[in-house]
């Protein structure tokens, strides 16, 4: 239970310092005057911390609890999301060059930002989608 809650701490002590560097962000983008990148970046923060304290406070109530935090179903929960959002990812950065084209990046780097955001965004669609299902073992792979 001790390990619990060091973990969760150092979980939010990253959290924190990861959406501080992204506000940190937010601001330098709108002093440069680049407000569709300060909206975009303002919005992911915002939606970051709320995940981040809803996380966060469900896990202490289960500590407080007595409850452990991982158990066999959420192993078995993320190795499938990992699983799946592996897949999905290749797809999806297979797409995204593909149309690269049409795409206006500045450079190199934006467009790997953009990959990593959505391999981001497709593991927490699949850990929502699997964490909701209660029959796991019919899941495949």
């Amino acid at each position: 239970m001790k390990k619990d809650k060091k973990n969760l701490i150092l979980i939010a002590v990253i959290g924190a310092a990861v959406i501080f560097s992204f506000c940190l962000y937010v601001m330098s983008s709108f002093m440069q005057d680049q407000i569709h990148i300060t909206i975009g970046s303002g919005i992911i923060s915002v939606i970051s911390t709320i995940l981040l304290i809803i996380f966060l406070k469900n896990n202490f109530l289960e500590i407080k609890k007595g409850l452990v935090i991982k158990d066999e179903r959420t192993n078995k929960i993320m190795m499938i999301a990992f699983a799946k959002a592996y897949l999905l990812s290749i797809w999806f950065i297979l797409l995204l060059s593909f149309f690269s084209e049409s795409i206006p990046f500045r450079d190199v780097s934006q467009a790997l930002n953009y990959a990593i955001l959505g391999m981001v965004v497709l593991f927490g669609l699949c850990w929502l989608w699997y964490n909701r299902k209660e029959d796991l073992d019919k899941v495949m792979i």
